[in-house]
C-alpha cells in the first residue's frame, strides 16, 4: 500500500493545479479603473485604451511614376527621390497605444492581454488650450486632433496630423484562467469580446439577461470532486500505514 503514496501525492498536485488553471466562462461590465494618460500631450481619458496616431504629410513615389503627397503614419522611404521630392525628418514621438493596467471584471483585475484586441475604438476630441506650453505653439485644432500646419486646410509637406482614440468601458464576455486573483488569458489567442455571449456568467449586468447557467465553467468542479477523492484515498492510505 505504501508503494500507491507517491502516486496519490502526485495526483492531487496536478488536479489543485488544474483546477486553478481551468479556463471558465465569465462576463460583467469592464471597467477601466483609472484614467489613461498620453504623457507627452497630456491627453486623459478614463477609458479601457487610449491611442495616439500620428501622420506625416509626405511624398511617395507612384508606381506609374512621380510623386504624391500623402499622410503616413511613419517615415517614408526616400531613398532614390529626387531632391525636390525629400521628405523631412521624423518628429521624435510616433503613434503609441496604453492599455489600462488596473481594468475590472466581475470584481477581479483584468490582464490588458485579454483586451487588447477588443473592438469598439473611438474618436477623442481633445483641447488644444490644455496642451504643455512647449506644444502649444507648434500645433493648433484641426478638426477633432491637432496639426503642426499653419493653415490647417492646406497642409504642406512635414506638417504633422494628431488624432487621438480611445477604447470605452462596456459588458464583455469571453474565456479566462484565474490566476492569483487576476483574470489572465485562457490561452494562445483568447480573448474577451463585446457583449454578453451565450456561455457566459458572471458579474449580473443591469438590462441584460444572462444565459442559464446549467453546465458552466464544469471543469473546475470535477477536478475539485477528483481532488476530494483523492484526499479520502490519502487518508485511508495513511490510516492503513499505522
Amino acid at each position: 500500500m505504501c508503494r500507491g503514496l507517491p502516486f496519490l501525492l502526485s495526483a492531487l498536485f496536478a488536479c489543485a493545479a488544474f483546477a486553478q488553471a481551468a479556463p471558465v466562462p465569465v462576463a460583467g461590465e469592464l471597467r477601466a479603473g483609472a484614467e489613461l494618460v498620453d504623457p507627452l500631450f497630456g491627453v486623459r481619458a478614463r477609458a479601457l485604451g487610449l491611442e495616439r496616431k500620428v501622420e506625416m504629410l509626405q511624398w511617395r513615389r507612384r508606381p506609374e511614376g512621380g510623386y504624391a503627397a500623402e499622410w503616413v503614419d511613419g517615415p517614408v522611404d526616400g531613398a532614390g527621390h529626387d531632391p525636390a521630392h525629400a521628405n523631412p525628418p521624423w518628429p521624435a514621438f510616433r503613434s503609441e497605444r496604453w492599455l489600462s493596467e488596473h481594468a475590472v471584471l466581475a470584481g477581479r483585475a483584468v490582464d490588458p492581454a485579454l483586451f487588447a484586441a477588443l473592438d469598439g475604438w473611438q474618436p477623442l476630441a481633445v483641447d488644444a488650450a490644455a496642451l504643455p506650453p512647449n506644444l502649444a505653439v507648434v500645433f493648433q485644432p484641426d478638426g477633432a486632433g491637432l496639426t503642426s500646419s499653419a493653415v490647417p486646410a492646406a497642409p504642406e509637406i512635414g506638417d504633422l496630423r494628431l488624432r487621438w482614440s480611445v477604447l470605452p468601458e462596456g459588458p464583455v464576455h469571453g474565456q479566462a484562467v484565474e490566476r492569483d486573483g487576476r483574470w489572465v488569458a485562457a490561452g494562445e489567442g483568447s480573448a474577451l469580446l463585446r457583449g454578453v455571449g451565450d456561455d457566459a456568467v458572471g458579474e449580473e449586468l443591469p438590462g441584460l439577461d444572462l444565459p442559464p447557467r446549467m453546465g458552466s465553467g464544469w471543469l473546475p468542479w470535477a477536478a475539485g470532486i477528483l481532488v476530494l477523492v483523492l484526499l479520502v484515498l490519502l487518508a485511508q492510505l495513511l490510516r492503513r500505514r499505522r
